[in-house]
């Protein structure tokens, strides 16, 4: 990109605009201090206008990808960044009912809630791995997920996978010897997260798009995950952690931009994808 910007001219822009303004998908949303019949009104003028260049191709569906629950999977990207960045996710399945993903979902959040500043620091600040290290919710098409993220300029891909995988099984006791006090704290943190309301309408629409981009739009979403978080105990998380975690009923993906050295078993065997 930075060898190509300096050459790039106003010419080349609009070579570039005119045919993909003269064939597009129209998507439009409407938010605010307007009507309902007023929002209608919007989008049959953006219709008309539109129309004749709008693409008349179906839509694809875009179906999860399944995985078994014990596999282990490794896909390298190309970046241009020097630095070694490792992301690593332990995956739920597809194939969930809606009550067991909305559970799992919470099950993952109230686990990041507990591993979040253990992780960082473990990896940031003890081991000096870098300036990224962080755990996080990791969501997409539905499917409920952890994600570890470390990024160092100075630890190898080896090294962050293997010390996130450390940092993994050392959390095992503190699960085992979790509290009430503790669990319901994590708890109350997300639920206070899910009930406090939007603060500008920028942050509503956000939210709306977000849901609006999913596979299956559920405005009802957050009401949802937040009684389904009231009904979870400790010894339904603990159980929870155990299969997933404990036990590897979970499929583990290692995204990362550099090479990777990997111990492989009859356990435990890593597949590239």
């Amino acid at each position: 990109m930075i060898d190509v910007l300096p050459s790039l001219t106003f010419e080349d822009l609009i070579q570039f605009m005119a045919p993909r303004l003269s064939s597009f998908n129209l998507v439009a949303f409407s938010n605010g201090n307007v009507t309902n019949e007023q929002s209608l009104e919007f989008a049959q003028t953006l219709l008309s206008l539109t129309t004749p260049f709008l693409n008349t191709r179906e839509s694809v569906d875009n179906d999860p990808v399944s995985f078994a629950p014990t596999d282990r999977l490794t896909h390298e990207f190309t970046a241009s960044s020097k630095d070694n960045s490792v992301l690593y996710v332990i995956r739920e399945q597809t194939d969930l009912t809606l009550d067991d993903e909305l559970r799992s979902k919470m099950f993952f959040a109230i686990l990041n809630q507990l591993f979040a500043t253990e992780f960082y620091s473990s990896l940031r600040t003890r081991q000096q791995f870098g300036y990224i290290v962080s755990t996080h919710n990791f969501v997409m098409q539905n499917i409920p997920s952890l994600a570890f993220t470390v990024q160092s300029p100075t630890r190898s891909t080896t090294d962050i996978q293997q010390a996130i995988e450390a940092f993994i099984n050392n959390q095992n006791t503190r699960i085992e010897e979790l509290s009430e006090h503790r669990f319901n704290k994590a708890k109350n943190t997300i639920m206070q997260s899910l009930l406090r309301e939007p603060k500008s309408l920028k942050e509503t629409t956000g939210r709306d798009w977000r849901e609006i981009a999913k596979l299956a739009p559920d405005f009802k979403r957050k009401e949802r995950l937040i009684d389904t978080l009231k009904t979870l105990s400790m010894d339904e998380f603990t159980s929870f952690y155990k299969d997933k975690v404990v036990n590897g009923h979970a499929t583990r993906l290692l995204i990362h931009n550099h090479p990777v050295t990997l111990n492989q078993s009859n356990e435990i065997k890593w597949l590239k994808i």
